[in-house]
């Protein structure tokens, strides 16, 4: 079998990684819903005086067995700073997932390579030095990310998450 390197094309990374896309808007949205309940937290109280007396009532049982077994109740300052913290928390994790999104949105030439270990150097140089598709020449600067692997399988699966087939 001859050593090939196959030009697949330029593309975003998503592009390349087609089930990548799905799960990440998952987690956006999901993160996105929880800061917007968290923001929808509210402190204050308005109720009418029944209302009040019948929850009053409640808090007061509830305080009786609370204190009964030796808890305390936390005050509402540390309530809101945990929703505050919470919604930090979600915020950043939502800053991360958009760096990424905006990281997986460059444009990247692609190639497979199928050969030997040997004539993998040999054929990738041939190649640029040919000008490969894409505008790259021989002596142009370029950079070059490449995952090998001698397992079948471990090829399959890479497969599955970047598309090597033009």
């Amino acid at each position: 079998m001859a050593d090939t390197l196959t030009y697949i094309g330029e593309a975003s990374l998503l592009d390349l990684m087609p089930g990548f896309i799905g799960p990440l808007m998952a987690a956006q949205a999901d993160l996105q819903s929880r800061i917007n309940a968290l923001l929808g937290f509210s402190a204050t109280v308005g109720l009418d005086m029944s209302q009040l007396i019948t929850l009053s009532a409640g808090i007061l049982d509830n305080l009786q067995t609370g204190l009964a077994l030796g808890l305390q109740a936390p005050p509402l300052t540390a309530q809101i700073n945990l929703v505050v913290s919470l919604t930090e928390t979600l915020r950043l994790q939502l800053l991360q997932i958009f760096n990424l999104l905006s990281l997986l949105a460059a444009s990247v030439h692609a190639y497979a390579y199928d050969g030997t270990a040997g004539g993998f150097g040999g054929t990738v140089t041939s190649a640029f030095t040919a000008g490969l598709p894409g505008g790259l020449g021989p002596t142009q600067h370029i950079n070059a990310l490449i995952f090998a692997t001698n397992i079948p399988a471990s090829w399959l699966a890479i497969a599955e998450v970047f598309r090597t087939t033009p």
